[in-house]
């Protein structure tokens, strides 16, 4: 449908008295900073902005059977409305009193131009996060600072467009602190550049707008004119299932976002959709959910209450069982959504059978079991759940794979570092194992980065890559988990930089073992690296291999030793 533009002071005003709202399928305000000021330097020079794209649902629907969720702009999903970003209580009240009564027009949802329009809506409202200056002499933007409201140069952007006095109020400090004549060359250019800026409220922004009645549509539109963002079908089936299970599905998604990641975590709402689609139909594709459609509400939110209680269940395994704190180094998440659907069947493992499904959840995450064909190999697992003997079909699964060797190969680990299935395996056995500290705070010992959280093994080297440089090996070989100890703190610093033989030699024999360290010092010196690294993947490889065993048998891991 052809539009004529909204200007951008008009467009706030809808966005005030909640005239322009988001459909509860869209994501969060994302924008940082750089994004915030480039995109104001192309409104003040004129630079195209991209289209805002509104849908305006048929009147009846709108005002009747409720499907059409939506919430205020800046606002993420799950918020109500008194919870946005307005700049003071008594527009707050205002727009809760427009809210609440018969509104001129009908809503509009917002499918494109979210982050815009949010930025536009927060600079012009004075949001304490958003207020950037601009200098009139440079014509530059920039985020506000202390130094910036001393200078008198450096202008609000939220008091230029966010009121009629703004400009004059600018001009006439510019004036009397910089002690400028009316007629003086360097006041007219600052007079120039911010009747410039001013002008940004009246640029009519480009607005498309269409009418369709079919949600299926709106959101198969929303994921298409959002290809360049990584929106997969995930997003999609999140889009319409929000139409059919109006406000519930983001508020639950919502707060089971925020337990996850408090329990460290961080899973992304098409996960926790996979998971709840994996639990609800039995299958994990998002291609084709015409058997989620038909269920109703009621039936909905059972399947994902089972979906949520699952997905804890599996956590609690992780953390408990596996000894992984976090999910930060989990090759793939697909691991869990097999776990996830299982123990939403309320399935009670015994004693053994906890070991075995250990096992399974190791050998799949470091070896790729979901490397390749997703989903192929996660509708055979889903499958196999729902046989009479779910965790044999699922050992079996995996043994007819070639992501269950018989035994760890050295070789399978070298150039293997953090991130890779090698880390999961040798993190959860030596947790398991019991990790001896070397360091710990008493000697000064120092706990793992913020970055990694306080929850986490440090990741020491043995060799540096200046060390391994020198004695003529590959310096990448540095990051090789056969180059690494997992410590629950680092040295101090005064001995982060140790030959590896005085480091290795703090440490007490057993410790060594524990770690699964050659125990010849003759090893311990840089020029040997490279004999000392087989050796390690040697003796990784054995201990890998008797540990796997030992659960895959359904006994402890460690019960007499690697």
């Amino acid at each position: 449908m052809v539009h004529p533009g909204l200007r951008v002071g008009d467009l706030v005003e809808l966005i005030d008295h909640q005239e322009v709202l988001l459909p509860d399928f869209q994501r969060g305000y994302v924008w940082r900073r750089p994004q915030i000021l480039k995109f104001l330097d192309s409104l003040y020079r004129g630079y195209p902005i991209g289209q805002v794209l509104l849908w305006i649902p048929p009147q009846s629907s709108a005002e009747g059977d409720g499907a059409q969720q939506g919430r205020p702009l800046g606002t993420t999903p799950g918020q109500v409305a008194g919870s946005t970003i307005f700049a003071s209580a008594e527009r707050a009240e205002r727009v809760q009193g427009t809210r609440s009564t018969a509104r001129a027009a009908p809503p509009q949802f917002v499918l494109d131009g979210q982050q815009r329009l949010t930025t536009l809506y927060r600079i012009l409202r004075g949001d304490e996060g958003s207020r950037v200056r601009f200098h009139a002499a440079d014509e530059m933007f920039m985020g506000e600072t202390a130094a910036s409201g001393k200078d008198p140069l450096w202008v609000s952007v939220g008091d230029i467009l966010g009121s009629g006095r703004g400009l004059s109020k600018a001009l006439s400090r510019l004036q009397k602190e910089l002690k400028l004549a009316p007629d003086d060359a360097a006041f007219e250019r600052y007079q120039a550049n911010l009747q410039r800026l001013a002008l940004v409220r009246e640029r009519v922004l480009p607005v498309d707008v269409v009418r369709l009645a079919d949600p299926e549509q709106v959101a198969e539109l929303f994921v298409r004119i959002n290809s360049g963002t990584p929106l997969r079908r995930a997003e999609l089936a999140l889009a319409q299932l929000a139409w059919r299970w109006p406000g519930a599905l983001v508020v639950r998604l919502g707060d089971a976002l925020e337990e996850f990641v408090e329990a460290g975590f961080d899973f992304s709402a098409p996960f926790l959709m996979r998971c709840f689609v994996s639990v609800a139909t039995g299958q994990p594709s998002l291609s084709n959910l015409e058997s989620l459609w038909k269920l109703n509400e009621i039936t909905l939110s059972k399947n994902w209450e089972k979906a949520h209680n699952g997905l804890r269940s599996t956590v609690a395994f992780v953390q408990e069982v596996a000894r992984l704190p976090t999910g930060d180094d989990l090759p793939s998440l697909n691991t869990l959504v097999p776990m996830t659907t299982l123990f939403a069947k309320s399935i009670r493992l015994d004693a053994a059978q906890t070991q075995q499904l250990l096992y399974w959840f190791l050998v799949a995450g470091a070896f790729g079991r979901y490397g390749t064909n997703v989903e192929a190999r996660l509708g055979e697992d889903l499958r196999a759940i729902y046989t009479q003997t779910p965790l044999k079909s699922l050992l079996e699964n995996l043994e007819r794979s070639t992501a269950a060797p018989a035994a760890v190969p050295p070789a399978e680990l070298e150039g293997r570092g953090v991130g890779s299935g090698v880390y999961l395996l040798m993190a959860s056995l030596l947790r398991m194992k019991g990790v001896q500290d070397w360091f710990p705070p008493s000697v000064g010992g120092r706990p793992p980065s913020p970055a990694r959280g306080e929850r986490d093994l440090v990741v020491q080297p043995i060799f540096s890559r200046k060390q391994l440089q020198d004695a003529g090996a590959d310096p990448e070989l540095s990051e090789e988990m056969a180059n690494q100890l997992l410590l629950p703190h680092r040295p101090p610093s005064k001995w982060a930089q140790l030959n590896p033989e005085d480091l290795l030699g703090k440490a007490t024999a057993q410790q060594i073992r524990d770690q699964w360290v050659p125990e010849s010092k003759m090893l311990w010196v840089a020029p040997r690296a490279k004999e000392f690294l087989e050796a390690r993947r040697v003796i990784l490889a054995k201990a890998f291999t008797l540990s796997l065993e030992a659960l895959h048998a359904g006994r402890p891991a460690f019960s007499q030793g690697p």
